[in-house]
């Protein structure tokens, strides 16, 4: 057998790998998520405002944000998670409920990074300086937050 004869089945499986079809890149880890905030700044949250957020496939985030809704760009990589800026609807709410709004929109413009604990799957917001500043629990797809 020549070299050239040896050759021809090797180009033949390289050419069959390349054309089989691309793989898609993994989703993001948090994408198709959906998280009810149970604690903003260490201060608890309001059990009538239902501050949430999900997360899509495209790198979008959206949610209510207790009172309004909003919506926005995140950008996740290995645990370093941020978000872009954040638009809202303009719904007026008592104080109390406006207040802990803002709270959650600057705990998410705060956050730097995050951790998933597998354990009780809580997953926590953290700032530049390692401190916590939203804690989630999970939510069942199913269920809705609008």
């Amino acid at each position: 057998m020549t070299i050239q004869n040896r050759f021809i089945p090797l180009l033949a499986c390289l050419l069959m790998s390349c054309a089989s079809e691309p793989k898609a890149p993994p989703a993001p880890p948090l994408a198709g998520s959906q998280w009810l905030a149970e604690d903003i700044g260490g201060r608890g949250v309001m059990d009538i405002a239902q501050s949430t957020i999900r997360f899509d496939q495209q790198g979008r985030a959206a949610g209510n944000g207790g009172c309004n809704r909003y919506f926005g760009e995140y950008t996740l990589v290995d645990s370093n998670l941020s978000f872009g800026p954040i638009g809202s609807t303009r719904m007026a709410c008592p104080e109390s409920l406006m207040n802990q709004e803002q709270n959650f929109f600057a705990a998410l413009e705060a956050t730097r990074s995050y951790r998933l604990d597998a354990l009780t799957d809580l997953l926590f917001f953290v700032d530049e300086s390692g401190a916590d500043v939203l804690r989630f629990s999970r939510q069942k797809a199913s269920q809705s937050f609008d």
